[in-house]
């Protein structure tokens, strides 16, 4: 073959050197930029905010690979953005490295109605907002049936019945209908203001009303008078069957000479 090349011109001969030469200096160029890459660390870009598949169609120099690991659902939040990633925004990686990220869900998950029929409203307020539903309007019903507070009579979305264990999308709108006692329920609010402690407990068990005691009590209950009652009589003359009185106490030695107390 050598042979046959010096036969060649010599212009021939001199095209076919550069060109042997031109190739190795290529080959020796992409070796060196090979080597000289080879455990380059590359700051990792922020997607946070980003859409995957905007993330996925864009230019990709470093052929970084998008893993998604896990969606989760963020009322108000389009499906497919990338909510956290790892490695971090800024930290340096290899060429190459695997990105792994989580994403808001397309679909909204749906979660059992926590509510019971009988619930207070402040448990009922609870189960609901922790379950990832939203309290709508609150309708109450008076009922004989009720003696003090409120529990649910009913649940109810657009108008529908909602019944407990029910499988609801979160972020569902829940309305209630509130259990609360009718007019027929109101007693004499007594005046327990004056009376010893041990009066005032006896007058307002005998009406189906309990007492709580605001103050020490060190000794026996007749040892204390009611200095001031919640709610207070002279103010609220009614009030519903078993609500509690709160009372505020002091011993008889601090009690007025005039001070009396009792209902005429």
């Amino acid at each position: 073959m050598l042979e046959k090349l010096k036969k060649k011109p010599w212009w021939v001969q001199g095209s076919l050197a550069i060109l042997i030469f031109l190739v190795v200096i290529f080959v020796v160029l992409q070796w060196a930029k090979s080597y000289t890459r080879h455990g380059e660390k590359i700051a990792v870009p922020n997607l946070i905010g980003k859409s995957y598949a905007n993330v996925e169609d864009e230019n990709n120099p470093n052929d970084f690979e998008y893993v998604i690991t896990d969606s989760t659902y963020f009322p108000g939040q389009p499906g497919g953005m990338i909510m956290e990633q790892d490695p971090k925004p800024a930290s340096f990686v290899k060429n190459g490295r695997k990105i792994y990220v989580s994403v808001t869900a397309f679909d909204v998950p749906k979660t059992p109605y926590p509510v019971k029929e009988g619930y207070s409203m402040r448990m009922t307020k609870a189960l609901i907002e922790n379950a990832g539903f939203r309290l709508g309007e609150t309708e109450e019903r008076p009922t004989d049936m009720v003696k003090n507070g409120t529990y649910v009579l009913e649940s109810k979305t657009n108008g529908k019945a909602v019944k407990f264990g029910q499988l609801l999308p979160k972020g569902t709108v829940i309305d209630l209908v509130m259990a609360v006692a009718s007019l027929d329920s109101l007693i004499e609010n007594p005046i327990l203001t004056g009376l010893s402690l041990q009066e005032a407990i006896q007058l307002a068990s005998s009406k189906g009303i309990e007492v709580f005691v605001r103050g020490e009590l060190d000794g026996d209950s007749s040892d204390f008078w009611v200095q001031r009652q919640k709610p207070d009589a002279h103010f609220i003359d009614q009030i519903r069957i078993g609500t509690r009185i709160e009372l505020s106490i002091k011993p008889n030695s601090e009690k007025p000479v005039n001070q009396e107390g009792g209902n005429d």
